[in-house]
């Protein structure tokens, strides 16, 4: 189910996941980032690249993924997206980073894709 709502004044939408291949329940967030353009994604690109953030090929015209917030931000000419997983694991369960990166770079690829 997807629930509309603002990210940072922004469009989004957040749709819940039940069974993901995670093996916890959670939701991802899609946010049309409008007040941002190719300029801001550049400054928040480089800015984030420092803190650990890592470059991701392939999604739009270029991406970039943070791992502390489960989250990758990518440009298509001056449109900005920001997808973000929110998973929780349960106490003493943790959550294979990977599988969680492949996961949002493959729905960030595929909302690239339809612009």
């Amino acid at each position: 189910m997807a629930q509309a709502g603002p990210f940072l004044g922004n469009p989004a939408c957040t749709y819940s996941v039940r069974g993901s291949n995670l093996g916890v329940d959670g939701a991802v967030q899609i946010a049309h980032m409008v007040i941002w353009k190719a300029p801001n994604y550049e400054v928040a690109k480089a800015t984030g690249l420092t803190s650990g953030d890592v470059v991701v090929p392939g999604v739009g015209d270029d991406a970039y993924y943070d791992p502390n917030n489960t989250g990758i931000v990518f440009h298509k000419g001056d449109t900005v997206y920001f997808v973000l997983a929110q998973f929780k694991a349960p106490v003493g369960v943790v959550l294979d980073a990977a599988k969680m990166k492949a996961d949002v770079v493959a729905l960030a690829k595929a909302v690239a894709g339809t612009l």
